[in-house]
């Protein structure tokens, strides 16, 4: 039998119910300590949407001692304090990004490195799990074989003006997502994970952020929020040696072409990329959560990783641009 494993959810917004408590609900042996949000209605719209009953938390502390785990989908700014108090308390904790602020990080940095180190620190980032990232990771391999070793990566979005950044700050929404998969995609033994990032443009719509790995790839992460509500785009472009290849992924299916540089003629690749739908991609990342508390897998974003990717993040806030 599965090891029981408790969960608590801080924060019940439709995000939480959509990512966490309907895919929870569904891993055997899970089970609910409760809830708490400031808006007692949040409970209603649970009930609503799964037919689940939570016990109601008034008191942060309380539902955090009551639980094995704990899922973070609170307002932001609510984010690091009750991140810290869970690693206070010894219990495992998955927050949604960002984990904290900008200045936040390295209150963030000590707090971990001062928590149990078998403790799970996980977030939500799909990318791991859309298709089309990983069809590529998945094909890197056969790629380089053919085409020789990756020199750069680009990756870059355009999304709804919905998600564009009410700070001011893009840098601080997507770059540790993008940088979490440049590593994840090819990771770096020489120095390292670095990425040794350079700010070029950063504001609540826009950002593009570039920079030269200790091994020698070059990289691009780009995007904006200015679509209105049509639906989001995203591409990435790995350049190999003798040739370049090109992903994209929107409204309709991925697609996939390659350019050798030799003949700079233009092939499709047939991807046979399943369409995961929201729920599956939730389904993953949650069941790796519980997994990771229960010892039967790893956690698929180590630590270190993840603090990484926010210390540059801060870094490249406050950086001059570098032009």
């Amino acid at each position: 039998m599965k090891k029981e494993v408790k969960i608590g959810f801080i924060g019940l917004s439709d995000t939480a119910i959509e990512n966490h408590v309907i895919p929870l609900s569904k891993i055997e042996n899970v089970t609910f300590a409760g809830g708490h949000d400031t808006d007692d209605t949040a409970f209603t719209r649970v009930k609503k949407r799964t037919g689940i009953n939570l016990d109601v938390f008034h008191d942060v502390a309380d539902l955090i001692r009551a639980s094995d785990a704990l899922i973070i989908c609170s307002p932001v700014p609510m984010h690091y304090l009750q991140l810290v108090g869970c690693l206070l308390h010894r219990r495992h904790v998955l927050c949604q990004a960002p984990l904290c602020f900008s200045s936040e990080v390295k209150e963030l940095v000590s707090a971990v490195k001062d928590s149990r180190p078998d403790l799970i620190i996980s977030t939500y980032y799909p990318r791991r799990f859309d298709p089309l990232y990983v069809w590529l990771k998945e094909h890197l391999s056969g790629l380089t074989k053919k085409y020789g070793r990756v020199l750069s990566v680009c990756t870059d979005f355009s999304y709804p003006e919905e998600r564009r950044s009410k700070s001011g700050n893009l840098i601080g929404k997507f770059y540790d997502q993008d940088a979490d998969y440049l590593s994840h995609l090819l990771p770096c033994i020489e120095g390292g994970n670095k990425q040794n990032p350079t700010r070029i443009f950063n504001s609540a719509d826009r950002y593009e952020v570039c920079g030269l790995r200790p091994d020698g790839v070059s990289y691009r992460f780009c995007g904006s929020c200015e679509l209105g509500k049509e639906t989001p785009y995203e591409s990435i472009e790995v350049r190999f040696q003798t040739a370049t290849l090109y992903l994209y992924c929107g409204k309709s299916a991925d697609k996939a072409m390659v350019m050798e540089h030799a003949s700079a003629e233009m092939t499709k690749i047939e991807l046979n990329t399943e369409r995961y739908s929201p729920e599956v991609i939730a389904m993953k990342i949650n069941r790796n959560f519980i997994d990771a508390i229960r010892g039967e897998a790893e956690n698929y974003i180590q630590r270190q990783d993840l603090l990484r990717n926010y210390v540059d993040a801060a870094k490249l806030k406050t950086a001059a641009p570098a032009f």
